[in-house]
């Protein structure tokens, strides 16, 4: 379910807390304010933020039982949900990334596998940001910051085959 490189966005705000996922969280809650975009995957990748942050599935990626309701399913390394650019979700000061995931086995090798991205990961001058699932089961968090990254990863292992809700947040200065 989970060998794919995705270009998805879920929940991103400056300063602020957010909620997105693959699936809803446990306990729907109302569209907190702040949100830039908001995924509920509940038979469209419509952004539900209110901002038009609207995905397009691509590649054969579909939809499964979620935690509440339906997720986002990728059963192939090129299937995601993209999201067109929009200055909404450029940086500013800071930004959390949330997700619900449920991975049938663990991150590619090299660079991990895309949770959530927003730019290219390899290059830091355009201040791309992401969540990745790592070969060792961890999720680490990167923010490009125009000369250098910042990176963090977790010191858990995410359990295969079980709904998990992780996040990474970064200030404008730590992760």
């Amino acid at each position: 379910m989970f060998n794919h490189k995705m270009k998805f966005l879920t929940a991103i705000v400056f300063s602020l807390a957010i909620f997105a996922s693959f699936s809803h969280a446990q306990v729907c809650t109302p569209t907190p304010s702040g949100i830039v975009a908001w995924y509920a995957a509940d038979g469209n990748p419509n952004d539900i933020s209110g901002n038009g942050n609207h995905g397009t599935l691509q590649n054969g990626a579909t939809f499964a039982a979620g935690q509440v309701g339906q997720s986002f399913n990728f059963t192939a390394s090129d299937q995601r949900v993209e999201i067109p650019d929009n200055a909404s979700l450029d940086l500013t000061n800071g930004v959390t990334l949330e997700a619900w995931i449920a991975p049938s086995q663990v991150g590619e090798a090299t660079n991990g596998t895309t949770i959530i991205t927003k730019g290219d990961l390899t290059s830091f001058s355009n201040q791309p940001y992401g969540l990745l699932y790592g070969s060792n089961g961890r999720i680490a968090m990167r923010v490009g910051n125009t000369t250098t990254f910042e990176a963090a990863e977790s010191t858990s292992v995410l359990p295969l085959n079980t709904f998990s809700h992780v996040v990474g947040s970064y200030d404008g200065n730590v992760i």
